[in-house]
């Protein structure tokens, strides 16, 4: 997709749906529920990649700029993937969490991360965006998403590429 499309105005600020006991902090982001803000906590059970909730949980995150990536049982979720595809600017909320490919993504000009104790000011954060910072930051999760993770390929190109980097710092050293 181009990069005009990247900046389309979406129908959401922002949205999450997951499995709601798998960490307090979901439970805190029913409390940002508003008429652009779409907190949907399941029962449980996987609701990406083919679940039955599967369809309407890729169509929400297309309609959202934002899409709230909590914590789960551990600090890794694979909801940041699915966030990156949609298209969406996603917001890590997971104190602590080493980010994937952080050597050649630019996650702090690709995302927005609220610390687990600032749930309760994340929409307030994400309204005071211009709609000029969010386009720059949809066209640049855009490229990441097309140049690292859409395919098995790149993740496992610039899995090499990192590699190559730190072996190249390491014989620098010597």
């Amino acid at each position: 997709s181009s990069s005009t499309e990247a900046c389309q105005p979406r129908k959401y600020l922002a949205s999450f749906q997951g499995h709601g006991a798998t960490h307090p902090v979901r439970q805190k982001l029913l409390q940002l529920q508003a008429p652009d803000v779409v907190i949907r906590l399941t029962g449980g059970g996987y609701t990406g990649n083919g679940g039955n909730n599967s369809a309407h949980y890729t169509q929400l995150l297309q309609a959202s700029t934002f899409g709230i990536v909590p914590r789960g049982h551990v600090l890794f979720t694979f909801r940041l993937m699915e966030t990156l595809k949609a298209g969406a600017i996603p917001v890590i909320v997971s104190d602590g969490w080493a980010l994937p490919f952080a050597e050649l993504v630019p996650w702090n000009t690709t995302s927005v991360h609220v610390a687990e104790q600032d749930v309760d000011s994340l929409v307030a954060r994400l309204r005071l965006f211009t709609p000029q910072q969010v386009c720059r930051m949809q066209q640049e999760v855009q490229r990441v998403y097309s140049a690292v993770f859409e395919t098995m390929d790149k993740h496992v190109s610039a899995a090499l590429q990192i590699v190559q980097q730190r072996l190249q710092n390491a014989e620098n050293w010597r």
